[in-house]
């Protein structure tokens, strides 16, 4: 199994029920280790967003960081 030095939260919805955003404090209660990887947290509509865009989404916060 890969470790990911660095984690990109993409969900799904606004609001209070971002699932994305639900999932980053969560991790921060149970899985702090995991919790300080993340380096963004990002809202799409999951329903038209294809993979290589989720993916470019994800690098874009990635070299933002570098």
């Amino acid at each position: 199994m890969t470790r990911a030095n660095e984690i990109v939260l993409i969900g799904h919805a606004t609001g209070k029920s971002n699932a994305a955003d639900f999932l980053k404090e969560y991790l921060k209660t149970h899985h702090p280790d995991i919790s300080q990887r993340v380096i963004a947290s990002e809202r799409a509509d999951l329903s038209v967003v294809t993979e290589p865009e989720i993916e470019a989404r994800a690098k874009r916060h990635l070299i933002a960081v570098v």
